[in-house]
């Protein structure tokens, strides 16, 4: 069921807002789409989220950054990728499979296509595409550079 205090988008992507719901018919819920640059008119079935086109809703989550992402997190130029990383990661080092991981000690390479370190401790930061040798990855975290 749609609810008019929700988020959506449209399963391929676009903006979604939603203005009403009509008492009766069968597409009730009165929104817009922005496509093309404009918002475009549209309506939806109430209980279904079917559009009377191709346009069905998919409800966006509603994520809200905790005070901790916020206060505890710097920004880092991995590579030329602009990363937000927690304080206190000293290393970054991608796995063979695209995995990027923060390291708060310096990983070694355990040539099973994955960096390693000592205390096992490491914070996912992202999954990303390699280009070039994964073994070539590993950077340490200097803002002082």
């Amino acid at each position: 069921m749609i609810d008019l205090n929700k988020t959506y988008r449209t399963e391929s992507g676009l903006p979604v807002e939603l203005y009403k719901k009509h008492d009766c018919g069968l597409f009730p819920i009165i929104g817009a789409i922005f496509e093309h640059n404009a918002w475009r008119p549209s309506c939806w079935g109430e209980n279904d989220n079917k559009h009377h086109t191709a346009y069905n809703l998919v409800e966006v989550p509603n994520f809200k950054p905790s005070f901790i992402l916020k206060r505890y997190t710097k920004l880092f130029d991995y590579f030329g990728l602009p990363l937000s990383i927690p304080d206190g990661i000293l290393w970054l080092a991608t796995d063979g499979d695209g995995m990027l991981y923060g390291y708060f000690n310096e990983p070694y390479c355990a040539d099973q296509g994955f960096w390693d370190n000592y205390d096992d401790e490491k914070v996912k930061i992202a999954k990303i595409q390699i280009i070039g040798d994964w073994k070539q990855s590993k950077i340490e975290v200097n803002f002082n550079k």
